[in-house]
């Protein structure tokens, strides 16, 4: 163990002495363990930013909508469409309530305006969701994604219907410049439309805020405000208010059961299963690509490696001519350039790692600062156990290369030489 020891320190002196000679390897050493490492993280970062928000979704989610092929170009065909669809969902329904770990709720869709709350600078128009009393969180299918809406501050419990929860943008439309007291409720009018085609008023006390949903878009010299308000689901029959859609929001352990039934029942669904399927069938093509690429940069790197390490042995033929002269095995010299090898290209690869770290910290800011985006530094688990057998190959391989012909030196010809 000492004699180990002993030799590693040599070693150890040895890359220090020959600092030029291994300098001009480490360059080689450096670029190609950089770009290696910089190609994984930069794909599998371009992969995760581009669907972080999907792959934070549970794999149990779904959204049943409206029946498929169905002919909206007449009244009739409308009616007809809304029957067929509410009786395809109650078959499904009764199917759901047989399944264990899965629970569901419908909620409708329906459109208003708020006159009150506009003038020629300013439009606020509310998407309408009538949803069950009881609110907790249930996620939303927009954008072909699913996005949570939970509740931010106040009741999460619609005690009777003329109560409402809204977005936190909205909130703040409602509330800019006005000061809150205490015992005051903020309350605000909403315009319904009923299935006789009538249009009544009502007012609504706001009790609860949910995270932000609103969205903003500029047309002509006015700003129109897309806002979300949360509202009974009991006002529909209460008033014969008409909806645009109805969906059945489902989170269960057996998605793929539900949806080949909501298949089945050509019910339009929607699954955060599929989604998460698609993203890895993306991510799976991309483990050929890296490698390829891998297996290109060992065979060029492999190469480099062999010529540079020959160069750094003919410099030090006279150097191991002289210790096999004075005593030294076969054994000790393979030992000891192994262990050269060895530190050399650790050193590299933690020196590679540092540098495409800073790159990566680097291109984070620059996203952060000029393009507000919040850019997250990634590494799959793959492309890291592919980085870290790559490394240990080529360090050992060509360290036991480099340390085998450092005894194939014919001593008594380079003696004579020098």
């Amino acid at each position: 163990m000492k004699k180990i020891k002993k030799i590693f320190k040599h070693s150890f002196i040895m890359v220090q002495r020959e600092m030029t000679s291994y300098l001009l390897l480490s360059v080689t050493i450096l670029l190609s363990f950089s770009f290696l490492l910089g190609f994984f993280m930069f794909s599998d970062s371009y992969i995760y930013n581009k669907y972080k928000e999907e792959l934070a979704l549970p794999p149990t989610l779904g959204r049943i909508g409206t029946a498929r092929m169905v002919d909206y170009h007449n009244f009739r065909s409308v009616e007809l469409g809304e029957y067929a669809t509410r009786i395809r969902k109650n078959i499904l329904m009764e199917q759901l309530d047989e399944m264990d770990k899965t629970n569901y709720f419908q909620y409708f869709l329906g459109a208003s305006a708020l006159p009150f709350y506009q003038d020629q600078e300013l439009a606020i128009v509310p998407q309408l969701y009538y949803i069950p009393n009881e609110f907790s969180f249930f996620y939303l299918h927009d954008k072909k994604t699913f996005e949570l809406v939970y509740l931010v501050e106040g009741n999460e419990i619609l005690n009777n219907p003329y109560e409402v929860l809204i977005d936190q943008g909205f909130y703040e439309i409602l509330t800019k410049g006005f000061k809150k007291e205490e015992d005051s409720s903020l309350t605000i009018t909403l315009s319904f439309f009923t299935k006789n085609g009538e249009t009544i008023f009502r007012d609504f006390k706001v009790v609860g805020v949910v995270n932000n949903r609103t969205l903003k878009r500029a047309h002509n010299d006015s700003t129109i405000f897309y806002v979300s308000v949360f509202l009974s689901s009991n006002l529909l029959e209460k008033y014969n208010l008409s909806y645009n859609d109805s969906y059945l929001f489902v989170n269960s352990e057996h998605i793929r059961e539900v949806i080949n039934l909501a298949n089945n029942l050509n019910l339009e669904n929607h699954s955060s299963f599929t989604i998460l399927n698609r993203i890895n069938n993306e991510i799976r093509g991309q483990l050929l690509l890296k490698g390829i690429a891998t297996i290109i940069l060992l065979s060029l790197l492999g190469i480099n490696l062999y010529s540079s390490f020959n160069n750094v042995l003919k410099e030090r033929r006279f150097e191991i001519g002289v210790k096999m002269a004075l005593g030294a095995g076969k054994k000790d010299i393979i030992l000891q350039f192994f262990l050269e090898g060895i530190i050399v290209m650790l050193l590299n690869c933690i020196f590679s790692v540092l540098l495409v770290l800073n790159i990566g910290v680097i291109y984070k800011l620059i996203q952060r600062v000029f393009y507000q985006v919040q850019w997250t530094i990634y590494l799959s688990s793959y492309s890291l156990t592919t980085y870290l057998f790559s490394v240990l190959f080529l360090s050992v391989f060509f360290s036991l290369v480099f340390a085998y012909q450092s005894t194939e030196v014919e001593i008594v010809k380079h003696l004579k030489s020098e």
